[in-house]
C-alpha cells in the first residue's frame, strides 16, 4: 500500500521517524510531501497533482526534491497538520464566561449553546477547505496539529497566553471534547478519517508532554523556543496510531508477538 504523508511543517514530526516507520510497517511504501503552513493552504490540486503556489515552488523542492506530487499515486492520504481554528477557538475560550458554567471571571458572557456552535463553525471553515482540495480522492485521513507542550506556560518566547489561561479554567476538558468532536463529525461525514493526537503524547486538555520537544527547541544560545512542532518519538507514534486504527495494521514486532502468543 502506498501512503503519502501530506501537510503542513508539522507533517515533518512523522518524516524524521520515516526510518522506524519503514522498519515497523514494511508492507507501508510511504512518502512525505510538507511545507510551511500558508504555502500549503495556498496551493492547489490541480486534476491529481499538488501544486504549490509559483512562489513556493523553491522551498517545495528544497523540502520534499520535487515541486508537486500527484495524489493518485497513492492509495491513502494522510493529511497532517491544519489546527482546524484552534488558535481563534482558545481566544473565544478565554474572552467569554459560559452562561451554565457556574465560575465566572466578570468578563461578557455567551451561552453554551452559541459558543458550541461557534466552535463548530470555526471548524467548519477548515474542513471546507480540506474536502475541496482532497476530497475526491477514494482514501483521506486527517489529523490536526499538535498541541503546544506542556512548557508553553512560561513567560516569554514561545508562550501560549490563551492556551495556559484555559487550563486554569475547570471546563478546559469539556470544550477539547467539543473541539474534537467537531472535527471528527465534521470529516466523518465527508467521508474523511479522522486521528485524534495520541493519549499518551498529553499533558492536559491542550497540551502535549514536554519529552515531544524537538531537540535544540529552546532559548538556549542561539535557537529559538519552539513550543508547537514534535520530534520523530512524537511522530512515530502519531503514525503508529493511523496505521491501526485507520489502515487496520500493526507494526510489523507487535504483529509477531500476537502470532506466536495465538501459536
Amino acid at each position: 500500500m502506498k501512503v503519502l504523508v501530506i501537510g503542513t511543517s508539522h507533517s515533518a514530526t512523522i518524516r524524521m521517524a520515516h526510518d522506524e516507520i519503514a522498519a515497523r510497517f514494511p508492507t507501508l511504501d510511504v512518502d512525505y510531501f510538507g511545507l510551511p503552513g500558508r504555502e500549503f493552504f495556498q496551493a492547489d490540486v490541480i486534476g491529481t497533482t499538488f501544486t504549490p503556489q509559483a512562489d513556493a515552488r523553491k522551498i517545495a523542492f528544497e523540502w520534499n526534491n520535487t515541486e508537486t506530487v500527484d495524489l493518485a499515486h497513492y492509495d491513502h492520504l494522510f493529511v497532517v497538520g491544519d489546527r482546524y481554528g484552534l488558535l481563534s477557538i482558545l481566544r473565544l475560550l478565554v474572552q467569554y464566561d459560559t452562561l451554565e458554567e457556574g465560575k465566572r471571571r466578570g468578563g461578557p458572557v455567551m451561552s453554551r449553546a452559541a459558543m458550541t456552535a461557534l466552535i463548530e463553525g470555526a471548524v467548519s471553515h477548515c474542513v471546507d477547505a480540506l474536502v475541496a482540495r482532497f476530497g475526491r480522492f477514494p482514501h483521506v485521513t486527517t489529523t490536526p496539529a499538535p498541541y503546544p507542550l506542556k512548557r508553553s506556560w512560561r513567560p516569554g518566547a514561545g508562550h501560549e497566553r490563551h492556551l495556559t489561561e484555559l487550563t486554569h479554567r475547570a471546563h478546559a476538558e469539556d470544550w477539547i471534547e467539543v473541539y474534537e468532536n467537531a472535527i471528527e463529525q465534521q470529516v466523518t461525514a465527508a467521508g474523511i478519517g479522522f486521528v485524534p493526537q495520541p493519549l499518551e503524547t498529553r499533558y492536559d486538555a491542550f497540551r502535549t508532554l514536554n519529552r515531544f520537544a524537538r531537540a535544540r527547541s529552546t532559548a538556549e544560545g542561539t535557537q529559538r523556543i519552539d513550543n508547537r512542532h514534535m520530534n520523530a518519538d512524537f511522530g512515530a507514534l502519531l503514525f503508529e496510531t493511523f496505521a491501526r486504527d485507520i489502515l487496520d495494521i500493526h507494526p510489523a514486532a507487535a504483529q509477531k508477538s500476537a502470532d506466536e502468543a495465538d501459536g
